[in-house]
C-alpha cells in the first residue's frame, strides 16, 4: 500500500529514495514493492558472463615488471641498490621471466605464475578478481668483505583477500562516466590487484659496540657479586628477629667475613663453650667467639 512507502525514506541496502507509491515489481508480477527514485536499470549483483567463462581469461600471459630500491643509510651512502641487477641489459629484461629456481632475480613476473605461486587457480580467480601480495625480502650481511652486490632480493607470493567469501568476493570496483543530466555510464571493473610489500635487514659487525657490550657485561658481574653480599647480610639480620631454621647456618662471624660461606646441613656444637664448629662433607671450620 502507498501508506507503507513513506516519501523520502530509504533502506540501507536499497537503491534510492522512496517516492510514496506502491507498484508492481518488474521481476515478479505477484509482488508489489515501493517505487524508488534512482538510476535505471538497477544494478544487479551477479558475475559477468553468467559466471561460466572467466572474464580475465587469456591475461595469464601478461607480465609485471617490479621495480624496487632499498638503502641502509646507517652504513653509509654506498649501501643502496635496486632489485634489477647491475649486469642486466634491455635484451635480458625483455626475454627473462621470474622463476624461483631457473631465474630468481628477474624482475619480470608472469601474472599466471604469480597466481600459481600463491597456490591459487587462475580460472577461479578470473571470475571474481583477487588481491595478491608480492613480498620482496632483503636479508643482507656485510661481514667478511661482502658488499651491496652480494645483497640480493627474494620474492614470495600470497593471496590477501578471502577466496571463500560469500558476499562481494574477489576484487572489483565501479566507475561512472556522466554525460549530461540524469544520464551516466556505470562500469563494474573486475581484475587483479597487486600489493608490493618490502622488508629487509642489513647486518654489519661494529667493533665499538662490541667493546661496549663486553664492558657492560663485566660491570654486571661486579653488580651481581655486590648484590649477593647484600642479600647475605640481610639473612643475618633476619636471623635475629625470626626463628627460621634455614637461617641457623648464618651467624655473626659469617657476617664479619663474607669471603667464604658454606652452610652445613647438620650442625653440631663442641663441648668447648668458647668455640663453635661447623661440619659439612668432612670439612670443618672453626669460628672463635
Amino acid at each position: 500500500m502507498d501508506k507503507d512507502c513513506i516519501i523520502g525514506r530509504y533502506l540501507k541496502l536499497g537503491n534510492g529514495l522512496m517516492t510514496g507509491k506502491c507498484i508492481t515489481s518488474d521481476k515478479n508480477i505477484k509482488v508489489r514493492t515501493c517505487q524508488v527514485d534512482s538510476w535505471c536499470p538497477i544494478e544487479q549483483s551477479r558475475p559477468p558472463l553468467n559466471g561460466i567463462t572467466p572474464l580475465l581469461l587469456g591475461t595469464q600471459d601478461f607480465t609485471v615488471l617490479v621495480k624496487n630500491s632499498i638503502e641502509f643509510p646507517e652504513f653509509g651512502v654506498a649501501y643502496q641498490r635496486r632489485n634489477i641487477l647491475e649486469s642486466a641489459t634491455n635484451t635480458y629484461l625483455q626475454k627473462c621471466l621470474y622463476h624461483p629456481k631457473t631465474d630468481p632475480y628477474c624482475p619480470t613476473i608472469r601474472i599466471g605464475d604469480i597466481v600459481n605461486f600463491a597456490n591459487e587457480n587462475y580460472n577461479n580467480v578470473g571470475l571474481t578478481g583477487a588481491v595478491f601480495s608480492i613480498q620482496i625480502n632483503w636479508d643482507c650481511s656485510f661481514d667478511w668483505g661482502k658488499t651491496m652486490k652480494d645483497c640480493l632480493p627474494k620474492y614470495s607470493f600470497s593471496r590477501k583477500d578471502n577466496p571463500k567469501a560469500i558476499l562481494s568476493p574477489g576484487f572489483n570496483f565501479r566507475s561512472a562516466i556522466y554525460h549530461e543530466e540524469n544520464r551516466r555510464t556505470l562500469t563494474r571493473n573486475i581484475g587483479l590487484k597487486f600489493i608490493i610489500e618490502v622488508e629487509g635487514e642489513g647486518r654489519k659487525f661494529d667493533s665499538t659496540k662490541f667493546i661496549l657490550a663486553i664492558g657492560a657485561s663485566m660491570g654486571l658481574f661486579a653488580v651481581a657479586s655486590s648484590l649477593c653480599d647484600k642479600l647475605l647480610m640481610l639473612f643475618c639480620l633476619l636471623r635475629k628477629h625470626f626463628n627460621l631454621k634455614w637461617l641457623d647456618c648464618y651467624n655473626e662471624e659469617m657476617k664479619q667475613d663474607l669471603t667464604y660461606v658454606h652452610c652445613a646441613k647438620d650442625k653440631r656444637r663442641s663441648k668447648d663453650p668458647s668455640s663453635k664448629e661447623l661440619d659439612h662433607m668432612g670439612a670443618r671450620e672453626k669460628f672463635e667467639v
